[in-house]
């Protein structure tokens, strides 16, 4: 956005009037945004892209890291060495209760933080999460990221002292999609791990608990958890059979003193389609809901920066065209009797530039002003003519330069911008001649309209000239 200072405000008028009508009625503000942004800004697409690589890099990370420590959670809860069992209440805390419990906090405090946060003790448990959540662990991985990159990362992740408040939002949700994601990739690594397990070892399955609890309130909660597939996968909701037959105390015995070894190792279906129903799908749907939720508030955030609402007021807003193709009809009786036919002031012009199409053939301006040069600019001319035009004018060493121009429209910026860069270029003499047209020839302006173009050019270092006795130098 800093680039929108960058030309003289004729070219950044005529370039963003030209954007809007471009865009049309409808377009939203982003796309207005961006469509304008690759006109400014020539490494805006290279920027942007690096941003992305940078955001890419650290997603890669954290979820890499998520499905390791998946992977290693799983292969601990899980680690069976044949003279005990494996405690399915253990896996069903530490893989589907205790991450739930932490999705729920996650989700408390990307929504309502501040309002939490002052709540005595609930404040201090949600910092606590808030600092070990993966999101956290942006700024050491952007350590290892190339310095466009981590420059990048800085300033989004609010690191860099000249990061924008603005950004809140859009850090708040990053770091919550990091940390969905990194969710994402534990259960996962959770998930490869029991199946390898179960596929390459022979795991004996239990429960135990040292609360007294029934066979009967186990087989409740298990086959109410079985809910979303029992009628898929029947055989993955435990029977009161299997949930009695698995009971074991502290001493290793079961509580069935004859228990078919098959029953040990039927807890799987129920463990892994409980980690996917609870874990690895809540994980997997909050990430694309906190990526949507990022998205919008890029987009706000984007919208409604103070310099972003400036450059939309410009391409939104109506637009005043002070450009007429004709002059105002006047009384036949306000008319000269007589046309002037000689402009003494700027017979020695080298070079005559009709602005903003002034209704004149190039043979009749050449004939009234003593020149066989005759060129144009203005109007509806790109800001790429004009340019040429100048760069033209400079390599010729224009000595002296009039520029012709309709009296009947009132000066713009547009005009002093490009006699200002003519006269920067090198032309000794710029001398404007505002004029009135009768039947394709140029006849002096109205007296109002000399007022008007007089007060304009009144502290110019340009001539301001008018036909015979009336010509002034500033």
């Amino acid at each position: 956005m800093n680039r929108d200072a960058d030309g003289s405000l004729h070219d950044r008028a005529r370039r963003d009037e030209r954007i809007r009508r471009a865009l049309g009625p409808v377009a939203p503000p982003v796309q207005r945004l961006r469509t304008w942004l690759d006109h400014v800004d020539s490494e805006g697409e290279s920027l942007e892209n690096a941003a992305d690589r940078a955001l890419a890099m650290v997603t890669t990370v954290l979820l890499s890291l998520g499905m390791l420590f998946g992977a290693t959670t799983a292969a601990g809860v899980f680690y069976y060495d044949g003279s005990g069992r494996v405690n399915v209440l253990a896996v069903m805390g530490v893989l589907v209760c205790f991450p739930a419990v932490l999705l729920f906090l996650s989700w408390a405090a990307a929504l309502n933080g501040p309002r939490i946060a002052a709540v005595p003790l609930v404040g201090d448990l949600l910092g606590a999460v808030g600092r070990v959540s993966p999101g956290r662990f942006a700024r050491v991985i952007s350590r290892i990221c190339p310095e466009d990159q981590r420059l990048i990362l800085n300033v989004l992740l609010g690191f860099d002292s000249n990061a924008h408040p603005s950004l809140g939002p859009v850090r708040r949700w990053l770091a919550a999609r990091w940390s969905h994601l990194s969710g994402l990739g534990f259960f996962s690594g959770a998930l490869a791990t029991i199946l390898a397990l179960v596929l390459f070892t022979d795991i004996a399955f239990g429960w135990s608990s040292t609360l007294t609890v029934s066979s009967d309130r186990i087989h409740g909660v298990a086959k109410t958890l079985a809910i979303p597939w029992g009628n898929l996968i029947p055989d993955a909701v435990p029977t009161l059979e299997l949930v009695q037959a698995t009971r074991y105390f502290r001493s290793g015995e079961i509580t069935s003193p004859v228990v078919d070894p098959v029953l040990l190792g039927q807890w799987w279906s129920f463990l892994v389609l409980s980690l996917i129903v609870y874990g690895l799908v809540p994980r997997a749907a909050s990430a694309l809901v906190a990526r949507w939720l990022l998205s919008r508030a890029v987009s706000r955030t984007f919208v409604h920066h103070p310099q972003s609402e400036a450059v939309l007021e410009r391409l939104t807003g109506g637009s005043v065209d002070g450009h007429a193709s004709d002059p105002e009809e006047e009384s036949p009786a306000s008319w000269p009797e007589s046309v002037p036919r000689e402009w003494p002031e700027i017979r020695a012009s080298d070079h005559v530039v009709n602005w903003s199409s002034v209704p004149i053939v190039d043979e009749t301006l050449a004939a009234e002003f003593g020149t066989a040069t005759i060129l144009h600019a203005g109007g509806e001319h790109s800001l790429e003519d004009d340019a040429a035009l100048i760069d033209r004018l400079a390599t010729s060493r224009a000595g002296a330069v009039t520029v012709v121009c309709k009296a009947w429209e009132p000066p713009v910026l547009d005009l002093t911008d490009f006699l200002d860069a003519v006269a920067a270029g090198g032309a000794a003499t710029v001398r404007v001649v505002p004029v009135r047209v009768d039947h394709g020839t140029p006849i002096r302006a109205q007296p109002r309209d000399r007022i008007v173009w007089q007060r304009a050019f009144a502290s110019s270092p340009h001539s301001l000239a008018s036909p015979p006795g009336k010509g002034m130098t500033h």
